[in-house]
């Protein structure tokens, strides 16, 4: 992403700190940060960023592509608790592209250009138009022109093409939102942070878990609006809150309660899954575990970030990586149907499904392959803009 990585924020650090710089493609779409940006320093890239990136990436893939492991699993066995676990931590990922987001951003000392944002709104509808009809061809959707009207009405007024795609939709919102939720939190203080991130852990967390495994409901009266205290944004502001926060939060005490509450959300999931003998109960916005598990994935790199050293072959490698995260998410299913339901490759790769190794395996051979046909694409001028 050359164009968007020349879109650059700057950290607060105190004046001996080296100055760091911060990737604008954290999550799987561009960053781009303010036109109002002071003259730019020469600074340094934060790689964890690229290392988080690349796994959450691979949560996807996973995420993804173990249905039919998962249906023969039995919940009650250690092989069903793992498996459980593992489910719940790969739903981690797009809270953590989009904390990515937030911390790179939404900068206090800048806002949102109207301008800059319509640019990023036209190039993720670039990205859902494209891909939604590459998709429509490939499942036999769009088979002649005259079946475009529909495809374009299905898109935009029903549900995605390929359920994947459904990403690319809130990306679209987010960066509709950002010019509004930029200039709301370049005022906030901690406490700010604070007081709007405890409303939306309790309503978009809290209360949707505790649905899932009560007998009654807990529902509020619907002229009751908490529109601010639902949804994806609210990981945008927390990512923008911890990584703000990172000198203070990146020591053991607190680590460690992340860690205490981590291992919470990996019983609680395995609990709400006994419960519901349902492994799909597990969602990535309205459930509790993931979250908490995000937080402490995202602080464990924040830490990693506060030691990092200039870049050497070997990280340059792991950002090129990082960089086709975005097509990494756009292929990876086109790629997955073809070499796992489709002959000859199907038969080849079916007793893969049997073992979680086999799953795993799978995994990195997807994530590779997509990985590299992103790269490819990448080289190519015209066809960049709809995997970078």
């Amino acid at each position: 992403m050359e164009e968007n990585s020349q879109l650059i924020q700057e950290t607060a650090v105190s004046e001996n700190e080296a100055v760091e710089t911060v990737s604008a493609d954290a999550a799987p779409a561009a960053a781009p940060s303010s036109t109002d940006a002071a003259p730019v320093r020469k600074l340094k890239h934060i790689r964890a960023f690229d290392h988080l990136r690349i796994l959450a990436a691979f949560f996807v893939i996973f995420n993804h592509s173990v249905g039919q492991y998962y249906d023969k699993l039995d919940m009650h066995k250690a092989s069903g608790v793992i498996g459980i676990m593992l489910f719940t931590l790969c739903k981690t990922a797009v809270p953590l592209f989009l904390m990515i987001s937030g911390a790179l951003l939404l900068d206090k000392a800048k806002v949102w250009d109207y301008k800059k944002t319509l640019k990023y709104v036209i190039r993720a509808l670039t990205w859902l138009v494209v891909w939604s009809l590459i998709y429509a061809v490939y499942q036999k959707q769009l088979t002649h022109i005259k079946d475009l009207p529909g495809v374009l009405h299905g898109m935009f007024m029903e549900k995605p093409v390929k359920t994947p795609l459904w990403y690319v939709y809130t990306l679209l919102g987010i960066y509709l939102t950002l010019p509004f939720i930029s200039r709301m939190t370049a005022m906030f203080r901690n406490r700010d942070y604070i007081a709007l991130l405890s409303l939306w852990f309790v309503f978009n967390s809290v209360l949707p878990t505790l649905n899932k495994v009560l007998t009654k409901q807990i529902t509020t009266v619907s002229y009751f609006q908490k529109n601010l205290f639902t949804g994806w944004v609210g990981f945008l502001i927390l990512g923008q809150f911890l990584w703000k926060n990172r000198e203070r939060l990146c020591r053991f005490r607190y680590l460690f309660l992340a860690f205490v509450l981590t291992v919470c959300g990996f019983i609680g999931s395995v609990s709400v899954v006994r419960k519901t003998e349902n492994m799909r109960s597990i969602d990535n916005a309205g459930f509790l575990m993931p979250t908490a598990i995000a937080v402490f994935i995202f602080l464990l790199f924040l830490t990693y970030a506060t030691v990092q050293n200039e870049l050497n072959m070997k990280q340059r490698v792991v950002k090129v990586v990082a960089d086709t995260t975005l097509g990494v998410y756009l292929l990876h299913p086109l790629l997955r149907d073809i070499f796992l339901t489709k002959a000859p490759f199907a038969e080849f790769y079916a007793p893969f499904n049997k073992t979680l190794f086999g799953v795993l395996t799978l995994c990195v051979i997807l994530f590779i392959r997509s990985a590299l046909v992103t790269f490819i694409l990448s080289k190519i001028p015209l066809v960049r803009r709809i995997v970078q």
